[in-house]
Formats: structure tokens, C-alpha cells, sequence
């Protein structure tokens, strides 16, 4: 699920303002499992875009939890408004391409994982 916020400039006369690309779970909303964009920007979704942040589980001697743990990005933060993206799937059929168009006039682009398509199904007993 690809959700884009706006955060205006401070001052309301000037225009423009900055953006976030989220990409999310779309039935829970929260992070999915494993890196969605090139943050390392190395042409390749691998391990690189993973981040590092503080486990919200964790307390101050705490011997069982980490404090820090890896996990996969939910958004990129632009200086820029961005508007909807239009959607190239690259070759290789696992990466795409998302070009977005700014604010001042420019594209950008962000190259992440690519949705699944086809047929889902399952079978209970």
C-alpha cells in the first residue's frame, strides 16, 4: 500500500513543502517484512536498505531484549512535494519503478520492490 504525505512549509505564504513516501501494509498498516525501496541506492533491494532503529520492546535492563534491531524502512523522506507516481515494472519482474513529478517541475524516481500479481487463493478443511 503506497501512501504519499505532505508537510507544508512553515510559513503559509511560501509554497512547496516536503514529502513522505510510505509504503505499508495494506491490511494492517504497519511495517512490511523485509526492504521495499533502494535506500543505498546500488540498483538492488537487499539487505543495504535495511535500517536500524531502537526496538520499541526494549527497556533499560532489559537482559532478554536488544536494544537495537533491523527492519525494513516504511517511508523516504523528500524535500520536495511529490504528487502520485506513475509505475514502471522493470524487466526482471521483481522491481519497479515509481516516477514522480515535484512540486518545482522535476521527476523523481524511486526504485522498490514490485507488488505480486496473479492469482491468490487458499483452502480450508
Amino acid at each position: 500500500y503506497v501512501v504519499i504525505t505532505s508537510i507544508p512549509r512553515s510559513s503559509p505564504c511560501s509554497a512547496g513543502g516536503d514529502s513522505i513516501l510510505h509504503e505499508m501494509d495494506a491490511a494492517t498498516g504497519g511495517r512490511l517484512d523485509t526492504a521495499q525501496f533502494d535506500i543505498d541506492l546500488d540498483a538492488a533491494i537487499t539487505a543495504g536498505d535495511l535500517i536500524v532503529i531502537q526496538d520499541p520492546k526494549w527497556s533499560p535492563g532489559d537482559p532478554i531484549e536488544d536494544k537495537f534491531i533491523t527492519v525494513a524502512p516504511t517511508g523516504i523522506h523528500f524535500r520536495k512535494m511529490m504528487y502520485p507516481p506513475v509505475i514502471l515494472r522493470l524487466p526482471d519482474q521483481i522491481t519497479e519503478m515509481k516516477y514522480f513529478s515535484t512540486a518545482a517541475g522535476n521527476i523523481s524516481m524511486v526504485q522498490e520492490v514490485a507488488e505480486q500479481r496473479g492469482m491468490f487463493y487458499w483452502r480450508e478443511r
